[in-house]
């Protein structure tokens, strides 16, 4: 990759990707606080954190520059996540630790390894911390103390405090959440609770359920030692509010709108209501029925949102806990979902079809699709300095490579190539003109229907390649039957000239003896008419005078009176 190109600008044209990890990609996160720090973690058991230059106005900039490889994990990183304000960020490996990392030396000052209350029994898939302020009042009044949670495969949700501001590595489980009947695979917590003495939090798993827990800030904050345990492992203070059922498979991913984003989403909502909610089928109901469809549909902007392996992504109606939008278009697994930071109008999704696509969150429809050349997409992410359009995207998947990509918004098709490739903008569709036919000679028409006629009867006999082999087989079968007849009537019309021929032999030969009347042996049909003929031809005078009894009329025949000597003495 040249140094001197703005790399969006070259991943736009040519696809080149961001290089640097050995392996599969599995996630990425950007700053929230805007700090430009850009996070990846990868099968080849590292974290790359990157300082990430502000985008220009039109989207392009320098290169992300690598600031520290993070090395501890000794397999597989499944997730990462910030702090907020970038002050620190925290990993997930498959070989069941968490560790957090400061980002200014790249050192690690925690690592939270182990089983039971030390850490999670296998795999940990996801990690998240919670918003400022929600560690509470910590025992020993340590203001710089944060709350994290991690997801693992052990069906465990598990809450953590980090005591300490440096090095100091202290860590406390202060409860593990305890309902999923499967790996858990997303977490994240709420960053505006109804609540603010609570700590609110969405997890998502393989059991294809999402569950809300509440968890006091009392509680997250007190020490290590519970009084008493309950299902949640620690204090039976913490509840499970709801389970949120509707996806038919994994759940891969889970996200919440900022209060800032939701802000600008109101305010658009609020200016404009009709534009909120989209009735199909509206043209073919009555204003009644269509007004009492709009009024029970749920209204937005939503903050809730999770990602799928059956191909879908879902907005959520939190006041009663039901699927408000779906989003559909991908055609493989839906592996991250995320809103725009500055919007929540707006929400990204990546997926195993190797394509980012971007939904306007109000109606579920699919906005822009960008078609990427490498592998499947894991994970994504949206710049949030990005505020004019909220497009600069950030994805990473199975080729190992990072990509940065951004939309353009009302960009015509072609400007930068193809639209689906690009990431452009696709123009509307115009209304097809109704073409005047033009006139043709009928001679040249009656030719071309021959033409065509021949060149379709001889693709009929000869049968064409791309059939399906049931057509092919059925034609075959169709043209053998039509032989058979053939060669039928072929063999029809051989046995009549062959009669023909026999029956003109047999008059031939009758007109050569004399003899009238021959079967078809070439004997005589009346044997009696033949003994006359050939008495005549042997014995008869040569004026061709009969007998005397030919003279009188009679016939030669003996009647049935003579007996059989007297008929051996005729012949």
């Amino acid at each position: 990759m040249s140094s001197a190109a703005p790399w969006a600008s070259e991943y736009r044209a040519s696809g080149t990707p961001l290089a640097g990890h050995t392996g599969a990609v599995n996630g990425v996160a950007i700053c929230a606080g805007g700090g430009g720090l850009l996070a990846s973690c990868s099968a080849d058991g590292t974290v790359r954190l990157y300082d990430l230059p502000a985008p220009t106005h039109d989207g392009t900039g320098a290169a992300p520059t690598l600031r520290h490889e993070l090395k501890g994990h000794t397999d597989s990183v499944s997730g990462v996540a910030f702090a907020d304000g970038g002050t620190r960020l925290a990993s997930a490996g498959r070989d069941g630790a968490v560790r957090v990392w400061d980002a200014a030396s790249g050192k690690c000052t925690h690592t939270i390894a182990g089983k039971g209350e030390s850490g999670h029994d296998g795999k940990v898939c996801a990690v998240a911390f919670a918003p400022p302020g929600s560690s509470g009042a910590s025992a020993g009044g340590q203001e710089s103390s944060v709350v994290l949670a991690s997801a693992g495969a052990d069906k465990t949700v598990r809450i953590w405090r980090l005591d300490g501001s440096g090095g100091g590595g202290g860590y406390t489980c202060t409860h593990t959440l305890r309902g999923h009947k499967g790996c858990v695979r997303a977490v994240a917590f709420d960053p505006a609770p109804a609540d603010d003495k609570v700590l609110s939090l969405v997890t998502g798993g393989d059991d294809k359920s999402m569950r809300r827990w509440e968890v006091p800030l009392a509680a997250a904050a007190a020490a290590a030692a519970p009084a008493a345990k309950g299902a949640s492992g620690h204090s039976v203070t913490v509840r499970q509010t709801a389970v949120l059922d509707g996806h038919s498979n994994f759940v891969w991913g889970v996200a919440f709108a900022s209060p800032a984003a939701l802000a600008v989403a109101a305010a658009a909502a609020a200016a404009a209501p009709a534009a909120a909610v989209v009735v199909e089928g509206a043209a073919a109901q009555s204003k009644k029925k269509q007004k009492k469809k709009a009024a029970a549909a749920p209204k937005g902007p939503f903050r809730l949102a999770s990602a799928s392996r059956d191909r879908t992504a879902r907005l959520w109606d939190e006041a009663t806990g039901r699927t408000a939008v779906v989003l559909k278009g991908h055609k493989a697994s839906v592996r991250a979902v995320a809103f725009s930071p500055v919007d929540a109008r707006v929400a990204l999704t990546a997926s195993d079809d190797k394509t980012l696509k971007w939904w306007d969150t109000t109606t579920g429809a699919c906005t822009q699709t960008l078609r990427c050349k490498g592998g499947m997409l894991w994970g994504a992410a949206l710049d949030p300095r990005d505020g004019a359009n909220g497009n600069l995207a950030l994805a990473c998947g199975k080729d190992r490579a990072l990509l940065l990509a951004r939309r353009r918004s009302g960009a015509k098709k072609g400007a930068a190539g193809a639209a689906g490739e690009a990431g452009e903008a696709l123009p509307k569709k115009q209304p097809r003109r109704k073409k005047r036919p033009a006139e043709v000679d009928p001679a040249v028409a009656a030719a071309a229907a021959a033409a065509a006629a021949a060149a379709v009867a001889e693709e009929e006999e000869a049968g064409s390649e791309d059939e399906p082999a049931a057509k092919r087989q059925k034609k075959k079968k169709v043209k053998n039957t039509s032989v058979a007849r053939a060669r039928a009537r072929a063999e029809a019309e051989a046995e009549a000239a062959a009669a023909a021929a026999a029956e003109a032999e047999r008059a031939a030969a009758a007109e050569k003896t004399g003899v009238q009347g021959l079967d078809k042996a070439g004997l005589p049909a009346d044997p009696w008419a033949a003994i006359k003929a050939m008495s005549k031809g042997l014995g008869g005078g040569s004026d061709g005078s009969d007998s005397s009894d030919d003279s009188s009329g009679g016939d030669s025949r003996p009647s049935d009176s003579e007996s059989d000597s007297e008929m051996d003495a005729n012949v």
